[in-house]
């Protein structure tokens, strides 16, 4: 499976599309007299950039401005990792398998693909937030993602090889190593977790 990759945006377009879907999010119409007050510029300079964003293909401008699919995959990256940030400082010691279960973070990831994105990624499930990398952050919201739009109207779902890699196979074998797999309750919701302990070993 090829790794998404995000394009570079300029800091401004990142801080309209997150606020276009934050206001959106708060349902309110999103118009530029609104998005002037919450960024608190002037008109004039919303007007300009709403023409820039159109040009770039991230927002439709019509009575009302909405964001396009490239605006709002840009507006969901941008509001998870300001998300992330503050439930880093606020909780560093969060289970990494925990946090993306965390709907506010990215809506959709659930148990199965919580797991098997882990395992993609190589990440121990119990692995604290604060000692993962940005980049395995990324990476592991970015394989979930995947994996979730790859499996869209299937009967079946499958992530790895015609199955799944290690969600519900408890004791059977690693399918990269061999290894027995574990499974355990974890996180604060108590959710159950498979896992390989060669492929996704704590680092140390």
């Amino acid at each position: 499976m090829a790794e998404y990759e995000s394009p570079e945006w300029h800091p401004a377009f990142e801080e309209y599309c997150e606020t276009i879907f934050e206001l959106n999010e708060d349902d309110f119409d999103v118009i530029q007299a609104r998005i002037a007050e919450r960024l608190d510029v002037s008109r004039p300079a919303v007007s300009e950039m709403v023409k820039r964003m159109e040009a770039e293909g991230l927002i439709e401008a019509g009575r009302q401005i909405t964001l396009t699919e490239a605006g709002r995959d840009l507006a969901e990256t941008v509001v998870r990792r300001h998300r992330l940030a503050e439930r880093f400082l606020t909780d560093p010691g969060a289970e990494i398998g925990d946090v993306l279960l965390d709907q506010r973070l990215a809506a959709g990831i659930g148990n199965v693909y919580k797991c098997e994105a882990l395992f993609v990624c190589g990440v121990d499930p119990h692995a604290p937030l604060g000692s993962v990398a940005p980049e395995t952050r990324r990476r592991l919201y970015e394989t979930a993602a995947l994996q979730l739009q790859s499996n869209l109207g299937r009967d079946r779902r499958v992530t790895f090889g015609d199955g799944l890699a290690v969600y519900g196979r408890h004791r059977q074998g690693c399918r990269a190593c061999g290894t027995g797999l574990r499974s355990a309750s974890s996180g604060v919701h108590g959710r159950q977790t498979w896992w390989c302990p060669k492929c996704q070993a704590p680092v140390v």
